[in-house]
């Protein structure tokens, strides 16, 4: 009974959220090529302080505490844990630019590894002749031709667009919202490799930056190259 009463609370709360996301994105047309001369300037700026904030006072020093007093071999246990929990993102990624062959892969490579493999901690599937792929989430926005709209900076997660940024939301809150018809946990598992997603969004962010040059207009550069050249306004 209690555990009916909290799923329709959940559904009703990520409807509400899809509702939103709907009214936004109807009120008009995303630009297809990211306008990288953002009319959120002040937004941005403001929102990465912050961010830069975080990971420097939090962030950075439990990162640091890991690498440090953690071993190696958890470390890469973790590591490959956490690369498996990715793969679900991967295979949308790879049905988003039609690719139907590697979003096949990725899938296969979640349900060997999750399975045989311990969760990920052994890469059964590559194993069996199924290595690991990427493909970025923003870079598949930018292939299939949807609407990239604006750069942003988000709290915590960083930089992005507005369109990207709806996206992302959109799957994420409608896979949970759809699970949560079939199974409150397996609503809860999918909106905690969502999460994952973003963790791995913000690591991306900051990793292999050089101290001196982690500035704004850095930071926007950095993301602006990531995307594919015909998705890109002005840089």
């Amino acid at each position: 009974m209690v555990g009916s009463m909290i799923g329709e609370r959940v559904r009703i709360l990520f409807g509400a959220f899809l509702l939103a996301v709907a009214m936004l994105c109807s009120a008009g047309p995303l630009p297809v090529r990211a306008e990288t001369e953002a009319p959120l300037e002040v937004f941005n700026r403001q929102i990465f302080e912050i961010n830069q904030g975080i990971m420097q006072k939090f962030l950075q020093p439990a990162m640091d505490a890991y690498q440090t007093h953690l071993p190696v071999a958890a470390q890469q246990t973790i590591r490959a844990v956490y690369d498996n929990l990715l793969e679900p993102v991967t295979a949308t990624s790879y049905t988003m630019v039609g690719d139907i062959e590697g979003a096949a892969t990725s899938t296969i490579r979640f349900a060997v590894n999750s399975t045989i493999g311990v969760l990920g901690a052994f890469d059964v599937a590559g194993q069996i002749g199924l290595p690991r792929q990427e493909k970025g989430f923003s870079e598949a926005v930018c292939i299939a031709g949807l609407p990239v709209g604006s750069y942003v900076v988000l709290p915590v997660i960083g930089p992005t667009t507005t369109g990207i940024a709806f996206i992302a939301a959109t799957l994420m809150f409608g896979s949970t919202y759809a699970l949560t018809f079939l199974s409150l946990e397996a609503a809860l598992a999918s909106a905690g490799i969502d999460l994952i997603e973003i963790a791995a969004t913000l690591q991306s962010t900051f990793d292999g930056e050089n101290p001196a040059d982690t500035t704004y207009d850095a930071a926007r550069r950095r993301f602006l190259d990531s995307l594919p050249s015909d998705c890109v306004g002005t840089k």
